[in-house]
């Protein structure tokens, strides 16, 4: 496992927690979080989280696939997030946005 600086190693400890927030745009942004800062191997803790998300309103599922989409394009490791989403929802289409930036719900 690589060394990660103290600083960043408090920051994703206390940002875990928030993976389980009700609210959509806290779980998107704490994935968007791991998947800037993170190491490889710690962002497999934002897989469920995510999939549990799209469960809600049509608009959010729409950003929170687009997202998974440009994590999975960037990051081999995200394949994973991209099978989880797909298996949650049969007519999942991806959308991969032409610039590949993160969206933001709001």
């Amino acid at each position: 496992m690589s060394s990660v600086d103290a600083d960043l190693r408090l920051l994703l400890t206390s940002c875990t927690p928030l993976l389980n927030n009700r609210n959509s745009s806290v779980v998107l942004q704490v994935a968007t979080l791991y998947y800037h800062l993170a190491p490889t191997a710690e962002f497999s803790k934002v897989g469920k989280p995510l999939v549990a998300v799209l469960g809600t309103h049509p608009e959010i599922q729409y950003v929170v696939l687009s997202n998974i989409s440009t994590m999975a394009i960037d990051r081999p490791v995200c394949l994973s997030l991209l099978s989880l989403a797909q298996s949650f929802n049969q007519q999942f289409i991806p959308f991969l946005p032409r610039d590949r930036t993160l969206l933001s719900p709001f």
